[in-house]
């Protein structure tokens, strides 16, 4: 009977104070968990930024698309459209500018001296006296070659760009902020809001 009495004198201020504790409170001594904010969850992104970064370098736009940033996403599909169209162009004028490099232009015909006429061979087709090189010259190839490399290096550029934007704004998807362009007397103003 002593062990008894012993042991309810000892669990009674236990229960006393876990029943004084409030509904939905950490225990007395405990350190709450909660985000550098307040109490409430941290809003999360739709996608990492590890996933925003990979699959904007994979495919401009995208990662901007999942984002919810439409006219960053718009401005980066714009980007890529344009630049493989004016590639797939520069390619074929490379092609073209290649195919062609041996050609050559007459530059004078044989004139029979009696009659003033251009002289003719068997066939019919005029008899050429001096040739020159065509229009594709070996300078023109290698400008060509450079609208090429350009537009390689404006679609590389496109997808680092976009990788890197969309990593960015996967990191700062939660902070509300607001970018206006207005007119001023010395042109245009740049305003950007962000509440503190």
């Amino acid at each position: 009977m002593r062990l008894v009495a012993c042991l309810l004198a000892l669990a009674g201020p236990a229960v006393g104070r876990a029943t004084a504790q409030r509904p939905g409170t950490p225990p007395a001594g405990a350190v709450p968990q909660v985000d550098s904010i307040g109490t409430t969850p941290l809003p999360q992104p739709p996608i990492s930024p590890k996933r925003a970064l990979l699959t904007s370098l994979a495919l401009p736009g995208y990662g901007q698309a999942r984002l919810q940033r439409p006219v960053a996403s718009a401005l980066f599909y714009s980007v890529e459209a344009v630049s493989v169209v004016m590639l797939a162009k520069s390619l074929h004028d490379l092609r073209v500018a290649k195919r062609f490099r041996t050609d050559s232009i007459p530059a004078e015909f044989k004139i029979d001296p009696t009659t003033g006429e251009v002289q003719r061979d068997e066939s019919g087709a005029p008899l050429v006296d001096r040739w020159e090189p065509g229009f594709f010259t070996g300078e023109r190839i290698r400008a060509r070659r450079l609208h090429v490399e350009d537009w390689v290096a404006v679609l590389v550029f496109n997808h680092l760009i976009a990788g890197a934007d969309a990593f960015v704004a996967a990191h700062l998807w939660d902070v509300p902020a607001a970018v206006s362009v207005s007119g001023s007397p010395r042109g245009a103003a740049m305003r950007i809001a962000v509440p503190w």
